[in-house]
């Protein structure tokens, strides 16, 4: 065929192109103009096979899964009490040991506690000594002090009877001066003078005597509080010299260090070497290894996220984040599983909250508790729970009374579903009220009965022509 042949079908050709694209367009136009929305289909106008589920509304409770390293719940370091050489070591007291409960585990030498006793039992006989001798002196100062009183007392009456009798005698020289010399002779007037004076010289030396007793009894009271000053003082030094004796005494019994509790010793994080005899401890230096308490149970730190944990059973609705003390409060049985192999599992409690809440991860951390770790030890059967095992906990979580679940892929951005409803297709917004893994909680926006759509459909739009896969 010719040049000039082709050349007629070429623009017959073109004009036939140009004509439907000018035709498409006006479509297009009258399309848009109308603001008809388009309908997509999969396949021109046809339907678009997809997977649907029927909707079941119920109960649900899912527990919430966490994971931690268990732990021996009571712990006890061995620490010496008081310092000195390492005397002897038992050999239970070794890495992976079990031990009873009062076995000896290491020895400090004795010697220096053992002077530090004898010193103190020579000064509290000194004490005691001078004490005793002090209280000796006690009675005959008390028995003096006693006389001279008495003494008083006595003088006291004696004189009151010799100025009574003094006064009788000066009022009969006063009767026998007044009669004159003519009724009384002169013999009789000087004796009776002479009977005066006699008086009066007896009640010189007693009146002395009384003026000097309180003088005595002074001197007395201040030699009775210089002793009980000396005896307190001396009181004062014998207590302290027996504390000094208690403390050495109970020191020489702390020479010995013995096992607080049945239980496995582990090193101590950051235990430079082992225990060795020779080696000088200080006064709650650590030794290097921790007992694990036999009878403590096991503990398990489980972190959960805020927004988890406000799930767990037991716990109300709208509880606030300063008040996840309640999450404590009605949790059921824990099932605790090693990782490592499920097959192996315990039951526990959550026992309480760790008080800090991690700002920056937004979790907390629930302590569960391990009564009975177990304690035997059956290749393929039962294992004992033991310090260092990474174990998966699964918590009681929250039970909704009516929900519906859906898969997590069935729910798009801006919280929508799709669903088949008539053939067609219908995109309903929810509001989820948890995830819990791979599902989303619902409690309102979804009927039982439902189809849920779970085909992912680009670009789906509201009554597309849908159809459930067989």
């Amino acid at each position: 065929m010719s040049t000039n042949t082709l050349r007629p079908v070429r623009w017959s050709v073109q004009a036939i192109v140009f004509a439907g694209i000018l035709v498409l367009c006006g479509l297009l136009y009258g399309r848009i103009s109308r603001r008809e929305p388009l309908r997509l289909t999969s396949v021109g106008e046809g339907v678009r096979i997809v997977e649907v589920r029927s909707l079941e509304a119920g109960p649900f409770a899912a527990p919430l899964v966490g994971y931690g390293t268990a732990k021996a719940a009571v712990t006890h370091s061995i620490r010496p009490e008081v310092p000195g050489r390492v005397e002897r070591v038992s050999p239970s007291f070794a890495e992976g040991r079990n031990v009873r409960e009062g076995e000896l585990l290491f020895e400090l030498q004795k010697k220096d506690v053992s002077i530090a006793i004898l010193e103190s039992e020579a000064q509290l006989q000194q004490a005691t000594a001078a004490l005793a001798e002090v209280e000796s002196q006690f009675q005959p100062i008390s028995i003096e002090y006693r006389r001279l009183e008495q003494e008083l007392v006595d003088l006291s009456e004696s004189t009151r009877v010799m100025q009574a009798a003094t006064e009788l005698a000066r009022a009969e020289v006063g009767r026998l001066e007044r009669l004159g010399p003519g009724n009384v002779s002169q013999t009789e007037l000087d004796r009776a003078r002479l009977l005066v004076n006699q008086h009066e010289q007896a009640s010189l030396e007693p009146r002395a005597r009384i003026a000097q007793i309180p003088l005595l009894l002074e001197q007395c009271g201040a030699e009775k509080i210089s002793l009980e000053s000396r005896r307190e003082t001396l009181r004062a030094q014998k207590a302290v010299t027996e504390a000094a004796l208690s403390k050495a005494r109970l020191d020489f019994s702390r020479t010995e260090i013995h096992a607080p509790a049945d239980g496995v010793f582990l090193r101590s994080p950051g235990a430079a070497k082992v225990l060795a005899k020779g080696d000088l401890l200080l006064a709650g230096e650590d030794a290097g290894l921790v007992l694990l308490d036999a009878h403590g149970g096991v503990e398990i730190p489980v972190s959960l996220d805020v927004a988890d944990a406000l799930w767990v059973r037991g716990v109300g609705r709208g509880i606030r984040v300063e008040d996840m003390d309640a999450i404590t409060r009605g949790i059921g049985e824990v099932e605790v599983s090693w990782f490592q192999d499920p097959r192996f599992k315990w039951k526990g409690r959550v026992d309480r909250l760790r008080a800090d809440l991690d700002a920056t991860t937004r979790t907390v951390t629930l302590l569960v508790h391990v009564d009975l770790p177990g304690t035997e030890l059956v290749v393929g059967e039962r294992i004992p729970l033991s310090h260092g095992m990474y174990c998966r906990v699964e918590i009681p979580g929250y039970e909704h009374a009516r929900a519906i679940v859906v898969p997590r892929h069935a729910l798009h951005p801006d919280r929508r579903v799709h669903l088949m409803k008539d053939g067609v297709l219908e995109v309903r917004e929810v509001d989820p009220v948890r995830t819990v893994g791979d599902l989303v909680v619902l409690e309102s926006g979804l009927e039982e009965g439902e189809l849920l759509v779970l085909t992912d459909l680009p670009a789906a739009v509201p009554g597309m022509r849908l159809e459930a896969e067989r």
